[in-house]
């Protein structure tokens, strides 16, 4: 996911690995805080792109805009990757699951500009699946994601030659919404994410756009 925003960041400065933890305003601009306790600005407009919960920590200087967020409940995702030697026999690209474990299945070479060295598959397990199994580890997370992609799946599945897991604890909405950003103009401070819509990339791709819309037009 990263990938996008880093290719369309170009050359704007831009500051990595620093987790901002709290946002105040003075009397004009707006400071952040980060968690070495190091300060950042002065800003005039400030845009929380972040998972709900997150966001509503961040949002104490605009009450209305922290209690919606904080009124949102985030469903987690457990996501694997397994990556094949050899192909997988199959002309399955992608769908959508809903099953007991399994949510959603991509083959992940297909997707343009991607390296083929290995068959590469992405599993994100149901949300319900991974509620109750948030506090498992990665390798068995891996290994029961990985039998139920070979029941599903309708040709012979080797032993991965890679595997990777990613406990996604804020991955998507429980239910959609209809706000596509919240802002508090006449503070300068915005709010936007997939939460803000119906989840997935898509909600915080129209999100980011409209954060943005309504910021250029209060410049």
């Amino acid at each position: 996911m990263s990938a996008i925003t880093r290719g369309l960041l170009g050359e704007m400065p831009v500051t990595f690995s620093c987790r901002i933890t709290e946002v105040f305003r003075g009397e004009q601009y707006w400071t952040l805080a980060d968690a070495t306790g190091a300060s950042h600005g002065p800003f005039s407009h400030v845009v929380i792109a972040l998972p709900a919960p997150q966001a509503a920590a961040l949002l104490s200087g605009a009450p209305k805009l922290a209690a919606v967020a904080a009124s949102v409940a985030m469903e987690p995702t457990w996501a694997v990757a397994l990556g094949f030697a050899t192909p997988l026999g199959t002309a399955l690209e992608g769908c959508f699951v809903q099953d007991d474990a399994l949510d959603w299945i991509a083959r992940n070479r297909s997707k343009p500009g991607r390296d083929g060295a290995l068959d590469t598959w992405v599993l994100h397990a149901t949300s319900s699946w991974s509620r109750q199994h948030l506090d498992l580890s990665k390798e068995a997370v891996i290994e029961r994601l990985h039998g139920a992609f070979a029941e599903l799946i309708d040709c012979v599945v080797p032993a991965p030659e890679f595997t990777l897991a990613h406990r996604w604890l804020y991955a998507r909405p429980a239910q959609a919404h209809e706000w596509t950003a919240l802002a508090d103009a006449g503070l300068g401070l915005y709010a936007c994410g997939d939460w803000c819509l119906s989840g997935r990339v898509e909600g915080a791709w129209l999100s980011g756009q409209e954060a943005a819309r309504r910021l250029l037009e209060n410049l």
